[in-house]
């Protein structure tokens, strides 16, 4: 076998043949036509994803050993965690953990109930199919809700660049980025250990933006400009803070 190195992305025909020690040649040989797609190509997906709860609080995941050398060499996978059992996917999706390097085959991460999903990323940023495994937060030791606060639907807590309308908290037109402060505090009387568990659902879109359409000075709005509107690779986040006071050593 030979390796050809920096063979632009394109389709191919190889041939071989082969010369004795007099110098004398053979026939060609061909193969048939491949595409070679290169780094543009996106990775293809993690297989073997699988999942298990350890200790009630830890969720350890593993998976194949990704075969993209540029997936192994200076990519990630990246995990995100939802809520839904069935049915999850990226964009209702939130980070759970750090990325992992892309030569990795396992994650340990908080345990909660619904999915984790994982996606490869190659070297330059490209990712690939994304692959899900659910898992329910089941625990051997016996756990009694002492404290709650729920936001939704009235999310009266303290805004800003969001608002809320029908039980929805979501980022004002033309803001990247938003920040809420939770309504009130959990108070739990006395300290001692306790686990705080979030549940959020969220969906992440694009704005309905609008785009001239060529040749003419009318806008375009979805679903013509469907590029615009949410999709698959929509792409955002929810970072939940959490300070903890104790009124006896203040």
């Amino acid at each position: 076998e030979d390796l050809i190195d920096d063979v632009a992305p394109g389709t191919y025909v190889f041939g071989a043949r082969g010369r004795n020690t007099r110098g004398m040649w053979s026939d060609w040989t061909f193969a048939g036509a491949t595409a070679v797609q290169g780094i543009n190509a996106p990775p293809v997906a993690l297989s073997g994803l699988a999942g298990q709860a350890a200790g009630g609080a830890v969720a350890m995941l593993r998976w194949d050993r990704h075969p993209s050398l540029d997936v192994r060499q200076g990519g990630w996978i990246e995990i995100r965690h939802s809520a839904a059992l069935t049915g999850a996917t990226w964009q209702s999706s939130v980070t759970v953990g750090k990325a992992v390097p892309g030569g990795a085959t396992e994650a340990t991460l908080p345990l909660k109930s619904g999915s984790y999903l994982a996606r490869p990323y190659d070297a330059t940023g490209i990712p690939g199919p994304v692959s899900a495994v659910a898992l329910r937060a089941a625990s051997l030791v016996p756990m009694t809700e002492v404290a709650r606060l729920d936001e939704a639907p009235g999310f009266a807590g303290t805004k800003a660049d969001c608002s809320a309308a029908g039980g929805v908290l979501s980022t004002d037109e033309g803001a990247t980025h938003a920040l809420y402060d939770f309504s009130a505090v959990l108070n739990l009387g006395t300290a001692g250990p306790v686990r705080l568990v979030s549940n959020v659902e969220v969906l992440i879109e694009e704005r309905r933006d609008l785009i001239f359409g060529p040749g003419t000075a009318a806008f375009w709005s979805p679903p013509d400009a469907l590029f615009w509107q949410g999709s698959t690779d929509a792409y955002g986040d929810l970072d939940t803070q959490v300070r903890v006071h104790d009124d006896a050593t203040a």
